[in-house]
């Protein structure tokens, strides 16, 4: 499942976990109503944050995790309180739905709950907290290494490509960020001052992070302002080949490779490697894997016959 799609669910996830306390203040319902939606809104932090919950009866014994759960749903108790009381005003003011049974809502809320557990892999997020707390940390350091630098600006060691790209894996650890915020990334990374292949260098070390980071550094090797970019023709056919088995990058890999046929003579161009790139395309079409994608293979193909 794409970014895109996780977004989406979760977000649609959001709309029918709350939707159920407003329901239910619509139908006229109290604090019973509130007491079982308090513990599916409960259940929903238990899932998405697991970490945070004692694992064992001797954690559920200590006072700090005890306190931390009672906090949580407490917390969980208000909302669903607001939001019912949110309803409650509605059906006073005569939009009330006073027929809907108490099921429906509390339906509603649990299928939220597991839209969002499909949507949030907590593991994958942990993953992701780790990679991003070490390089934080490594940034930390570097900073400490030059107690003279102004506090607001990068550690010397540190390019300015690599920071867009760390605030960019942030965007995607936080799940704000898709295709659009990738075209913004390679925009900027476009207009920087430092050499073209030392911002390739960082794309690389990136790439491997998301797939839209390795989506990226495709579009920033076939962005026809990437002209002094000087590659092995058959390092970018690596490029297209691995990409294209990964569907979130395929469209990207053919646009990549169009860009680079696209460009001057001295900085792209496939030459010996045409054939090769030929032969692959040839079998991304018969695999049909994309029916947007069909297209954007069949005019390469078309693009690089001639030089063929």
């Amino acid at each position: 499942m794409t970014l895109r799609w996780k977004n989406r669910l979760f977000y649609l996830s959001g709309a029918l976990l709350y939707a159920g306390p407003l329901l239910a203040g619509l139908a006229g319902q109290g604090v019973a109503a509130g007491l079982v939606l308090t513990a599916v809104f409960t259940l929903w932090q238990v899932l998405l944050h697991p970490e945070r919950w004692p694992k064992t009866a001797a954690d559920w014994a200590r006072p700090a995790p005890l306190a931390a759960a009672a906090l949580t749903v407490a917390v969980q108790a208000l909302v669903v309180a607001l939001v019912l009381g949110l309803g409650r005003g509605l059906a006073a003011l005569g939009l009330g739905l006073p027929g809907l049974p108490l099921a429906m809502p509390i339906i509603l809320a649990l299928v939220g709950v597991a839209l969002a557990r499909l949507a949030w892999n907590p593991q994958e997020r942990v993953e992701m907290e780790a990679f991003l707390d070490e390089a934080i940390a490594q940034i930390e350091g570097m900073a400490a290494a030059a107690p003279d630098a102004a506090p607001s600006s990068p550690a010397p060691q540190q390019s300015q490509s690599d920071w867009l790209l760390a605030g960019f894996a942030n965007d995607l650890h936080e799940a704000g960020a898709g295709s659009a915020e990738c075209d913004n990334l390679v925009r900027q990374l476009v207009k920087l001052d430092e050499p073209e292949h030392e911002v390739l260098g960082v794309l690389l070390e990136w790439r491997s992070f998301h797939p839209l980071c390795e989506a990226a550094l495709l579009r920033y090797v076939g962005h026809p302002f990437t002209v002094g970019l000087r590659l092995d023709p058959e390092q970018v056919v690596d490029w297209v080949e691995a990409a294209l088995r990964v569907p979130e990058t395929q469209t990207d890999a053919a646009a990549m490779a169009h860009g680079w046929l696209g460009k001057a003579e001295s900085c792209g161009g496939f030459g010996l490697a045409t054939p090769r790139l030929l032969a692959l395309l040839q079998t991304a079409l018969e695999a049909a894997p994309d029916a947007d994608l069909a297209p954007s293979l069949q005019n390469l193909r078309t693009a690089l016959e001639p030089a063929s």
